[in-house]
C-alpha cells in the first residue's frame, strides 16, 4: 500500500506542477494566445449591433467602408496629434481633386488612406501636388486586399473617370486575407467589434453576406471563433491541454515563424498564402482589364524590418501573370528613422516623410 501511495505521489506531483505552470502561462498570456470569444460574447449587445448596421460605415458586402455622404471626423494619432478626416463618396478627400475628375485611384487599407496624418500628407495628395497626378484616395482603415479589390469592382461597375488603379498592399496584409472576423485577428479593438468580412480559404474567395438579425450575427461569429485561420483555443481547465492547443494554433506558429525568419517572410514564401493572395490579384486584374483600366499592385513595408520581404513573391507573380504589374517598394536612400511617426507602439503609421517616399515610388511605377 505504501509503495502504491509513493508511486501515486511521484505521478501526481509532476502532473500538478505542470498544471500549475500551464495555468500561470495561460493566465499571463491569455490575451495573446487564447480565444477572445467568451469576453466578446459577454460584452457585445444588440443595441451596439443595430447602431453599427444603421451607421454610415456599414457595408453588407465589404463589412465596413468609408462614408458615402460628406463626413468630418477627428481622431488622435499615436503621438497625440488631432487629425481631421474628411470622407465623401467612400473616399478620403484629396485636396484639389474631385472624385469624378481623378485620373488615378488608390485602393488599400490605412496606409493607403493616410491614417494618422492630415489630408495634405497622404499618398494620394503627394501624387497630386508633387507629381501632377490627379488621384482619388479609396483606402479604408483595416481593410485587406480582398476588400480593397471588391471596393474597386463596385466602383468600376458604374461610370468613373480614372484610367489607372493602384492596389497598395502593406506587407502585413497577407495575414489579413485569411481572416473572416476582425475581432479574432485584432481582439480588444472596439472599433472593429462587428467586423465580419470576405476572406480567402485554400485559394477560394468566400464572399460576405452580412446578417441583419442580431441572433444570426451571434451564431455566425460563434462558428467563426472556431473555424477562422487565426482561431485560438479557449483558456479552460485542464490548462495544460489548453496550452498545448495554443502552441499548435496557427496564431502561435505564425509568430514563431516571424521570430525565426522575420515578419511575414514565411508567408510570402508559403504556397498556401501565395495561392490565397494570387486569387485576389487575379480578380483585380480581370476587373481592371474588363474596364480598360491599367492595374498596378505595389507592396509596401510596414517598417524597416519588412523591407523587400515580398520581393520573391512579386517576381513569381509577374512571371505567373505573363506581364509586369506587381512591384516591390525599393528605396535605397530612405531614412528609416523617419519612416514612421514613432517606433512604438507597433500600430503607428508612416510619417508625412514616409508617405511621401511611398508616393514618389508609386509615381515612378505608374509613370506620367
Amino acid at each position: 500500500m505504501k509503495k502504491l501511495s509513493f508511486i501515486a505521489i511521484l505521478l501526481v506531483v509532476p502532473i500538478a506542477f505542470i498544471e500549475v505552470m500551464a495555468g500561470w502561462f495561460s493566465a499571463h498570456f491569455s490575451t495573446q494566445w487564447f480565444s477572445y470569444r467568451s469576453e466578446y460574447m459577454r460584452t457585445v449587445s444588440a443595441d451596439q449591433f443595430h447602431r453599427f448596421i444603421e451607421s454610415p460605415y456599414f457595408d453588407a458586402r465589404l463589412g465596413w467602408n468609408n462614408p458615402k455622404e460628406f463626413t468630418l471626423v477627428t481622431r488622435r494619432n499615436c503621438v497625440g496629434q488631432a487629425i481631421e478626416y474628411v470622407y465623401e463618396g467612400g473616399a478620403r478627400q484629396t485636396p484639389g481633386v474631385m472624385l469624378e475628375q481623378a485620373k488615378i485611384a488608390l485602393f488599400g487599407e490605412s496606409f493607403t488612406q493616410g491614417e494618422e496624418v492630415d489630408h495634405e500628407s497622404t499618398i494620394a495628395s503627394i501624387l497630386t501636388s508633387r507629381h501632377g497626378l490627379s488621384t482619388a484616395n479609396y483606402g479604408v482603415n483595416a481593410y485587406d486586399p480582398l476588400q480593397a479589390v471588391e471596393k474597386f469592382q463596385e466602383l468600376v461597375s458604374r461610370p468613373r473617370s480614372f484610367k489607372v488603379a493602384v492596389l497598395l498592399i502593406m506587407h502585413e496584409n497577407i495575414w489579413r486575407v485569411v481572416n473572416s472576423f476582425k475581432p479574432i485577428y485584432q481582439p480588444y479593438y472596439s472599433e472593429w467589434y462587428f467586423g465580419l468580412k470576405p476572406y480567402v480559404k485554400h485559394g477560394e474567395i468566400v464572399e460576405l453576406n452580412y446578417p441583419r438579425a442580431y441572433g444570426d450575427f451571434l451564431r455566425e461569429t460563434e462558428q467563426l471563433f472556431e473555424s477562422d485561420y487565426w482561431a485560438k483555443p479557449e483558456r479552460k481547465f485542464p490548462y495544460s491541454l489548453s496550452t498545448v492547443q495554443a502552441v499548435f494554433s496557427n496564431a502561435f506558429k505564425e509568430r514563431i515563424w516571424a521570430l525565426w525568419q522575420g515578419r511575414f517572410r514565411h508567408n510570402y514564401e508559403s504556397e498556401e498564402f501565395r495561392k490565397d493572395l494570387s486569387a485576389i490579384i487575379d480578380r483585380f486584374v480581370s476587373a481592371a482589364d474588363a474596364a480598360a483600366i491599367a492595374p498596378f499592385v505595389i507592396f509596401i513595408p510596414k517598417e524597416r524590418g519588412t523591407y523587400r520581404v515580398s520581393e520573391s513573391y512579386v517576381a513569381a507573380e509577374n512571371k505567373r501573370l505573363g506581364r509586369t504589374l506587381a512591384f516591390e517598394f525599393v528605396d535605397p536612400e530612405i531614412d528609416w528613422a523617419n519612416y514612421k511617426l514613432a517606433s512604438h507602439p507597433d500600430y503607428c503609421h508612416p510619417s508625412p516623410y514616409g508617405y511621401a517616399r511611398i508616393a514618389d515610388f508609386v509615381a515612378k511605377v505608374i509613370g506620367p
